[in-house]
């Protein structure tokens, strides 16, 4: 169990006292935390914290019943102990209302500031005590927040095995980032709709494990994100594309960006200074947002404009597979779209998908927008695609994912498919 959260468990034991053994009879307990506070709280003046806190508490205490517990552990996390338990389902419901109050916008001063929220669940177990059921509920915890975070976890006595688990990656893959062999960065091919020529390459990380092979980015990046890891992460593809920027001046080259990396005050000044110590400028290169990092509107346009101001490209990535509003587009200061790849992917098996993709190419260009479908992988899909007006074009078809020595794929494929 790490120190912090010995730590944590010995200040709740001690907030505790005041209540009896008997008092926690059949009791379940919800152990949560509010994920990457460190991040968040640099953007944050003074007091802030403390109303975002006050504010969470008020909306937890109205989502449990008068007789149950709330006690706020250290800064940033909090314990629902649920007394006179009665059944799973009305734990999960519970489970399901603090995630979503919690995810709702909080106003602090005049704007509004979004977190994300993950807990940690143990029921009632007659055996054991309440020390050893927190213990339980921060473990489920812990292992919510490897994975990722944002959502809630019960405990099983798997969840051990998976918490030792991604302790032992996290371990690994900050050993690896020491290691210039381990962490490899490829890059897929974009090309024009018209002629599929190459235009630009995205930059996608990879872990080449010793013992368990190349690993794709969702084998390890939750869990590099609830350690920590993910800015010197961010940082080491930067670097990698900037190189290939450089040898490939007539070509752009596209970075995912993490919403944790933007929460970084200076993440604007170090990117520019990456490149240009690369000797490259960042008109070359287009950075790859989410939707999820649009809803923390004041901390995305402060970055946004920030980076756009320096002469990066702002792309918003997986188009149409979450929730943004229409208005972020009228908002935000973006240059292009990248269709989701489930509409992409769509276009085999429906004509409403073809409509659909049509319609965000329009909703795109009407905005001045370039736009880019994703996940081409058939032969159909592009001629589809082509009768479309998309500007550029991504897929397995067009071109996989390769070390930038070997990327002479996209030519012959170009030229097959023409």
């Amino acid at each position: 169990m790490p120190a912090q959260m010995d730590y944590e468990m010995e200040a709740l034991l001690d907030g505790l006292q005041e209540f009896g053994a008997k008092d926690f009879a059949n009791s379940a307990i919800l152990f949560m935390d509010v994920d990457h506070f460190r991040q968040l709280s640099m953007s944050l003046v003074t007091g802030e914290a403390e109303e975002l806190f006050r504010q969470l508490i008020a909306r937890i205490r109205q989502e449990v019943r008068h007789d149950d517990v709330v006690k706020q552990v250290g800064r940033d996390s909090f314990v629902v102990i649920q007394r006179n338990f009665h059944s799973k389902d009305a734990l999960f419901d519970m489970c399901l209302r603090l995630l979503r109050t919690a995810h709702e916008p909080f106003k602090i001063r005049s704007y509004p500031i979004l977190i994300r929220f993950s807990i940690g669940v143990a029921a009632p177990d007659a055996s054991l005590g309440l020390e050893a059921l927190l213990r339980r509920a921060q473990i489920a915890l812990q292992v919510q927040k490897n994975a990722g975070g944002a959502g809630f976890r019960f405990y099983t006595p798997l969840l051990e095995n998976d918490l030792a688990r991604q302790n032992t990656i996290i371990g690994e893959l900050a050993a690896a980032l020491e290691d210039d062999e381990q962490i490899v960065v490829h890059y897929q091919p974009l090309v024009t709709r018209e002629g599929l020529s190459v235009v630009g390459r995205e930059a996608l990380i990879r872990w080449q494990h010793p013992s368990a092979g190349l690993l794709s980015p969702a084998d390890f990046l939750p869990a590099a994100e609830g350690a920590g890891l993910i800015h010197p992460l961010g940082q080491y593809v930067l670097q990698h594309a900037a190189r290939l920027g450089r040898r490939c001046p007539n070509e752009y080259v596209a970075v995912n960006i993490s919403p944790l990396q933007c929460r970084s005050v200076s993440f604007a000044e170090q990117a520019e200074a990456t490149v240009k110590r690369a000797g490259c400028v960042p008109e070359q290169f287009e950075l790859e947002v989410t939707e999820h990092f649009l809803l923390d509107e004041e901390q995305a346009l402060a970055t946004i404009l920030d980076l756009r101001c320096r002469g990066f490209h702002i792309v918003l990535d997986d188009f149409g597979a979450g929730y943004c509003n229409l208005a972020y587009l009228r908002r935000f200061p973006i240059d292009k779209l990248k269709i989701d790849r489930q509409f992409i992917h769509g276009l085999d098996r429906d004509e409403r998908s073809f409509e659909i993709v049509k319609a965000l190419i329009d909703l795109g260009h009407a905005l001045n927008l370039r736009v880019t479908a994703e996940g081409v992988e058939t032969q159909r899909q592009l001629d589809l695609l082509q009768d479309t007006e998309c500007d550029e074009l991504q897929g397995f078809l067009l071109g996989r994912p390769s070390p930038a020595a070997e990327d002479s794929q996209a030519e012959p494929l170009r030229r097959t498919l023409a």
